[in-house]
């Protein structure tokens, strides 16, 4: 498995989930691959109640060498990703310019900082979402342990009607995982109802399995 992705996927849908649960739900959340933040253009509010976008976007990404498991070619089979990792918020604001080029009223602004507030509060949280803390979602999550080095929410805009915040994470993360997957496990029992116990009865049920996967993130 590609273990950034994976990271990247789940902090998505925590934070996305989280918005919607406290009742500030997005028009779009997605991942973005540019070399910078993408531009605000889902901000509008909807009938729906949602309003603005939720991005992920992988800044940087570099291998931190264990030098004990370093192959006689060279090649950095072990050690870690130390990867930035960016989650935003964009949002549709009120203290736009009027018509003329007036100044928008003073409640425009304390309500978009309340909006605004809001949201960095909930990036905060993304710190406790899975994989980084928490309990997995099921029994198939692989155990990544990977641990946060350093985060910062910085905000950002206003350009035009949109304005957010940013969440940069520092993310140490290993280079292979243990992907656990579901095997077929047969339980063989003396059947209950043959007093001469000479009947068996097979049971069949799914058990996780751990399956060692070793393709690097980022490389397909």
């Amino acid at each position: 498995m590609n273990v950034l992705d994976y990271i990247e996927n789940e902090l998505l849908s925590c934070l996305c989930e989280m918005l919607a649960s406290e009742g500030r739900p997005a028009c779009a959340c997605h991942h973005f691959g540019g070399e910078d933040p993408p531009v605000g253009d889902r901000c509008s509010t909807n009938d729906a109640g949602e309003n603005g976008q939720v991005w992920v976007r992988r800044v940087s990404q570099s291998v931190q060498v264990n030098l004990d498991e370093v192959t006689f070619g060279g090649a950095p089979c072990g050690g870690a990703w130390e990867a930035v990792i960016e989650l935003g918020i964009y949002r549709c604001i009120s203290a736009v310019p009027v018509e003329g080029g007036g100044a928008p009223p003073p409640e425009d602004y304390d309500a978009d900082r309340d909006l605004l507030a809001a949201d960095r509060a909930s990036l905060a949280q993304v710190l406790c979402c899975w994989p980084l803390a928490g309990s997995p979602p099921d029994m198939q999550a692989p155990d990544i342990g990977a641990s946060v080095l350093s985060a910062s929410i910085v905000p950002t805009g206003p350009t035009g009607a949109c304005a957010g915040s940013i969440l940069t994470l520092v993310v140490n993360a290993p280079l292979t995982v243990e992907d656990p997957g579901m095997a077929l496990v047969a339980s063989v029992d003396a059947d209950d109802d043959d007093e001469t116990g000479m009947t068996a009865v097979v049971t069949w049920r799914n058990e996780p399995e751990e399956i060692f996967v070793s393709r690097p993130a980022g490389g397909g």
